[in-house]
């Protein structure tokens, strides 16, 4: 995994990464992280565009905006 910017812990995106393989959505998006993660959402980021980078493995590009 590679990051630029300000970016969760790497289990979290780990964990996001998880959840996307499971759907069959190549660009998807999510107003709040708290959604997806529930309390372990980090409260500093607020949503995230997530973009599938391959359909042949799990590779993803995260963007990430800060919490309001």
């Amino acid at each position: 995994m590679d990051f630029i910017g300000s970016v969760p812990r790497s289990n979290i995106v780990t964990q996001l990464a998880a959840t996307f393989d499971e759907r069959s959505e190549v660009v998807a998006s999510s107003r709040s992280l708290t959604d997806l993660l529930g309390e372990q959402a980090p409260s500093e980021f607020g949503g995230v565009l997530v973009i599938r980078t391959s359909t042949r493995s799990s590779e993803w590009l995260f963007c990430f905006r800060s919490g309001q």
